[in-house]
């Protein structure tokens, strides 16, 4: 799929991502779960898990 087609199809697939803001206290719940094999962005993950 290229050109018009796959920008419509990229926009509507866009349209169902969800962004939730990365705020000090999603960073300050991240900093309290143990530690993870994958660090910090694992963390964070799981963070948000309650938000979703």
């Amino acid at each position: 799929m290229t050109g018009p087609a796959a920008v419509g199809r990229a926009r509507a697939l866009l349209a169902t991502v969800d962004l939730i803001a990365v705020d000090d206290t999603l960073l300050d719940t991240a900093g309290t779960l143990g530690p993870t094999s994958g660090g910090s962005l694992d963390a964070i993950h799981l963070a948000l898990l309650p938000l979703c």
